[in-house]
């Protein structure tokens, strides 16, 4: 059996365990240069802040109640480490998928004891990092993650693409990606970063084209 452990709101979350007054409150963290909201606590959620969503669209009285924090990716890569090293207190078998995900294996462990085990990886996860997290469980990795992930596939393919529609029928067991698909290069090369800040300038335009542009050729294969 495998687990796959997925940390709550992962960087809230981190930023919550060294500020316990953001508990309960509607709490976001925001990308490089406060461009836009990358992680959102459930109460941030439950005021229709959507994931991406720019700092400088929030409404006056979202930015009234919200906690909106800079992001500290030292912050969460130690954090990550921590979660890591609690999970290998219940396997030798740890994986780690994301800085937020992880597998965990649990071969050989005895299939009643399991459900338990994972209420107990929970808990010893909360009490010694404070970071929440989910657990799901299956006899493979790949049926963890539909297991967490379930979805509709003609709803996958309208929001995201074909490619994604065809792993959500692979995870259900009928073959639709061949080696050719796997082995595609690649069609494009992205990179980008919003402003802070509405921009009217056409200088600070062509200067982010331009620092943009180089960053992609450089990762031309």
């Amino acid at each position: 059996m495998i687990a796959l452990v997925d940390c709550n709101n992962f960087y809230v979350s981190c930023e919550r365990v060294f500020d316990p007054r953001l508990e309960g409150r509607p709490v976001g963290v925001l990308s490089n240069n406060d461009g836009c909201v990358i992680a959102r606590s459930n109460e941030l959620k439950a005021l229709g802040v959507e994931m991406g969503a720019a700092l400088h669209l929030l409404s006056p009285a979202i930015r009234r109640r919200a906690v909106l924090l800079s992001s500290n990716y030292a912050l969460y890569g130690d954090m990550s480490k921590r979660v890591i090293q609690t999970l290998a207190e219940f396997s030798p078998h740890v994986e780690l998928y994301s800085i937020d995900e992880s597998f965990v294996g649990f071969q050989g462990f005895d299939p009643v004891t399991l459900e338990a085990r994972g209420h107990r990886l929970r808990q010893t996860v909360r009490r010694w990092t404070g970071i929440p997290v989910s657990v799901g469980l299956a006899l493979m990795g790949i049926d963890t993650v539909w297991q967490l992930r379930e979805a509709d596939p003609k709803r996958i393919r309208r929001a995201f693409s074909v490619v994604m529609e065809r792993i959500v029928w692979e995870l259900r067991g009928y073959p639709a990606i061949t080696l050719d698909d796997m082995s595609a290069p690649r069609q494009q090369i992205m990179v980008s970063r919003s402003f802070g800040r509405q921009t009217y300038e056409l200088i600070d335009l062509r200067e982010a084209v331009r620092q943009h542009a180089a960053r992609a050729a450089s990762a031309a294969p």
